[in-house]
């Protein structure tokens, strides 16, 4: 009795856990409480403006590189986890971390993204860290 209760347990979570996939749920762990921290998640972290969106695939023009590849722009992929895209939208300006090579780069809404106008104080963060103190990165509109 008590093992035919456990099977009908298991298979009922495996069943709700197929369910939270198909329906695109996203469970995320919680963000570190500090921008330099999630340096040490992510193998890669910048700033830049969206200028172009394909299916999942998005573009950047990038302003700011605090770790990985240095380059002026960059493509990535907006959905590293299935139901967890980010929605980046062209001509909005973006602090970024994603993970992979240059040639695959991948982030998605469990990663701490944001608008760079929402984001001073992360920056603040990145760019004394990164020694960039003397030059910060500008944030539209403050």
């Amino acid at each position: 009795m008590k093992m035919a209760a456990t099977s009908a347990f298991v298979v009922l979570a495996l069943a709700g856990v197929a369910r939270a996939e198909s329906t695109g749920a996203c469970t995320c762990a919680p963000a570190a409480d500090h921008a330099v921290k999630e340096l040490g998640r992510h193998q890669s972290a910048f700033a830049g403006k969206v200028t172009g969106v394909e299916g999942d695939r998005v573009t950047f023009d990038v302003a700011r590189v605090w770790k990985g590849p240095r380059e002026k722009a960059l493509t990535l992929t907006s959905n590293s986890r299935p139901g967890c895209t980010f929605a980046f939208e062209v001509g909005k300006d973006y602090v970024v971390f994603a993970d992979g090579q240059k040639e695959s780069l991948s982030t998605d809404q469990c990663v701490p993204n944001r608008e760079l106008a929402d984001a001073g104080r992360a920056v603040k963060q990145l760019d004394l860290h990164a020694g960039y103190a003397s030059s910060p990165l500008r944030i539209p509109g403050k």
